[in-house]
């Protein structure tokens, strides 16, 4: 990744500041392991500047608007089909976007929670165009480690910055920034009550449920095994203290490789878990 483009400045801002997409007072929050993509120095450059320029608080928990961010960000001439998107809002959420796996499966659980019918790709696109994340009646997508990554690789190591060696490895970097992120999450939970907290392609799983146990004590979490192609694996808990559920899984929302084999009934978990609170 070419340091000439990320500013250290409005790095620090994203690292410090930003927690995702949406309102902290959704019902549902998702929260996934990391902010994804990465791969483009172009992509990283345009979402923390425009970040950084337009929430200027410090030391302020902040959860964005998705579209809005998203116009600011170039669909880079790297990327396939650069002839058809300029940004990715128009990628994700123009009149000829593309369905993302991950926000698929996130919808279908919104919608088996909520027992609403979801039948077609056209749905799915729909309300990713239009709904996903876009307010307090609707889901917020968090993010527990907020620089964009692909998993895979780690494009961090070759930036040179200031007082910021701990971003020379993947790992360096997390633990750096575990502890608060965490803590801030759970504070944010005390204020706004989220009825079901999602936390979902983790990785660490005995630590995260040590981290909320300390944050509330006498909290129990429950290991619920996996029904191939249904249910994945999960570990939930109820806290009683905020009347939230949460619940943490290894799996993504979306298909692995894009093989069906991978994937869940996302829809059908959002039932079950609701039939449970």
């Amino acid at each position: 990744m070419s340091g000439s483009l990320i500013s250290e400045a409005a790095l620090t801002h994203w690292v410090e500041n930003f927690y995702g997409y949406g309102s902290w007072k959704a019902p549902i929050w998702f929260i996934n392991h990391e902010e994804p993509s990465g791969d483009m120095p172009e992509e990283v450059a345009d979402k923390q500047n425009y970040f950084m320029d337009t929430h200027t608080d410090v030391n302020s928990p902040t959860l964005c608007d998705l579209r809005a961010l998203y116009k600011q960000v170039r669909f880079t001439p790297q990327r396939s089909r650069a002839d058809v998107f300029s940004t990715l809002h128009d990628y994700r959420f123009g009149p000829n976007a593309v369905q993302r796996g991950e926000w698929k499966g996130i919808i279908s659980f919104v919608h088996g929670y909520n027992n609403q019918p979801i039948s077609d790709s056209e749905t799915y696109l729909e309300y990713q165009r239009y709904s996903l994340a876009t307010g307090v009646n609707n889901e917020a997508l968090l993010r527990l480690y907020p620089l964009p990554a692909h998993s895979h690789a780690w494009y961090y190591s070759w930036l040179d910055l200031k007082d910021m060696d701990f971003l020379k490895s993947r790992a360096a970097y997390q633990e750096r920034v575990y502890e608060a992120r965490m803590k801030t999450i759970l504070k944010q939970m005390h204020v706004y009550h989220p009825k079901l907290v999602v936390m979902h392609d983790m990785t660490g799983i005995n630590t995260l449920k040590g981290t909320i146990q300390g944050h509330f004590p006498g909290v129990k979490f429950t290991s619920m095994n996996a029904i191939p192609r249904k249910i994945p694996q999960h570990h939930i808990a109820k806290l009683p203290e905020i009347d939230t559920t949460i619940v943490i899984t290894t799996q993504d929302t979306g298909l692995r490789h894009n093989r069906p084999e991978t994937g869940f009934d996302w829809q059908a978990f959002g039932k079950e878990l609701r039939g449970k609170l």
